[in-house]
């Protein structure tokens, strides 16, 4: 059991981890061949989808109040609207 903190702290890295797999793979669509395009999205995906079932699911079956309803909860959550939001 984790405390509260440690959530909040482990919530909000993984949520910047996936905005920047996300970006990752926005700009690596015009960059590589359709083929290999494909086998990155595929594989990130795949590590997008460890991380929400692996360790976000778990954070919010401990603390459903910090599962987001929208949205802009999710970015308020990853502090994704902060600047410098991959320094803090």
């Amino acid at each position: 059991m984790m405390n509260t903190e440690h959530g909040t702290e482990i919530l909000r890295t993984m949520i910047r981890a996936m905005a920047l797999l996300n970006n990752s793979v926005a700009k690596m669509q015009n960059q590589m061949s359709e083929s290999e395009f494909v086998i990155y999205k595929q594989k990130v995906a795949s590590i997008m989808g460890a991380i929400s079932t692996d360790i976000i699911a778990e954070i919010y079956q401990e603390f459903p109040y910090f599962e987001p309803n929208d949205v802009d909860e999710w970015r308020e959550a990853g502090g994704l609207d902060l600047p410098n939001w991959l320094e803090s």
